[in-house]
């Protein structure tokens, strides 16, 4: 065989065998479709740091999908920081609830799309000084999510004592 034909027969061996075709040298594999997942972040606002009591605080939870998929199934989650007397009032922006008695609201939020944000705001009206006040929400979802370090926000108010006017 000449040089220039053994040179062609190695090309196109080797072609072959990096495309996996034709000699059954190539294990099969089987491919199987890449799992869904969506980056969901979570942030809670209020609207000042500083209140004096009784506070109204309006506190407002942005979750939103980073992607790459839509997020089925989300939930917000929020122990909410209250005493005996304070009051929480549920704007309806989604399906959120607490217990009688309780303080743990849960929110649904249903899917929430690529590159979508939706919100959840809830007032409420804490009586009495109570100095520093943390409140945590937590977002989950039935998609996975790659980046859980997102997943929960804590937002931090002052609630003072009453102004003596």
């Amino acid at each position: 065989m000449s040089k220039i034909r053994k040179r062609r027969l190695s090309v196109r061996l080797g072609l072959a065998l990096a495309l996996g075709l034709g000699l059954g040298l190539m294990p099969h594999r089987t491919v199987t479709p890449a799992e869904t997942s969506a980056d969901l972040q979570i942030l809670k606002t209020s609207e000042a740091i500083v209140y004096k009591s009784p506070a109204l605080v309006l506190y407002t939870i942005a979750v939103r999908n980073v992607g790459p998929d839509s997020a089925t199934d989300v939930v917000v989650t929020d122990d909410l920081p209250l005493r005996p007397k304070d009051n929480v009032f549920l704007l309806p922006d989604a399906e959120c609830s607490i217990p009688e008695g309780g303080t743990l609201m849960t929110c649904a939020l249903g899917t929430i799309a690529p590159l979508e944000t939706k919100r959840v705001r809830v007032s409420v009206r804490y009586r009495g000084a109570r100095g520093v006040v943390q409140n945590t929400a937590t977002v989950s979802s039935a998609t996975l999510d790659p980046v859980p370090d997102n997943d929960s926000f804590t937002n931090t108010i002052i609630v003072g004592p009453q102004s003596k006017e």
